[in-house]
């Protein structure tokens, strides 16, 4: 069986060890790969099998290549295109939110500042992509 991969691109420490512990705490059967750049995230998806990515979490505000950057070039890739992908950002800014949505995001989460929240939140979006979400790459397809 492929295993299920969560890849995540965050460039704050203080975010990277509160998702890595709401990881942790929501025992769902999958791999998880975290990424401080946005081209390593391109670089691991070009050489490894993207049908394993259940859910890509991104980060909006990012130095060398934000979460727009980042959406754009999977945007324009027929393959990368199918992966889920959230923003998740401390943005609230219409402009924001719209530009990700038009460029493919599956949902945008304003990330919680109440540390319990932030959390739930977490554990939340991974329960639903790793167990409640039906994915293709997961199933098998009827041949019509």
């Amino acid at each position: 069986m492929t295993v299920k991969k969560i890849l995540f691109v965050e460039d704050n420490p203080a975010d990277v060890g509160l998702i890595k512990m709401a990881f942790e705490q929501s025992n769902v059967d999958c791999e998880v790969i975290h990424f401080f750049e946005g081209q390593l995230l391109l670089d691991y998806l070009k050489k490894n099998d993207p049908e394993e990515v259940i859910l890509i979490l991104l980060d909006l505000n990012m130095p060398k290549m934000s979460g727009i950057d980042i959406l754009e070039v999977m945007y324009t890739d027929e393959i990368l295109k199918t992966i889920p992908t959230i923003m998740f950002s401390s943005s609230t800014h219409n402009d924001d939110i719209e530009k990700c949505y038009l460029l493919g995001a599956n949902a945008y989460v304003v990330k919680p500042v109440d540390v319990n929240k932030f959390n739930e939140t977490i554990s939340t979006i991974v329960r639903f992509w790793a167990e409640l979400n039906i994915s293709l790459a997961f199933q098998p397809i009827a041949k019509i």
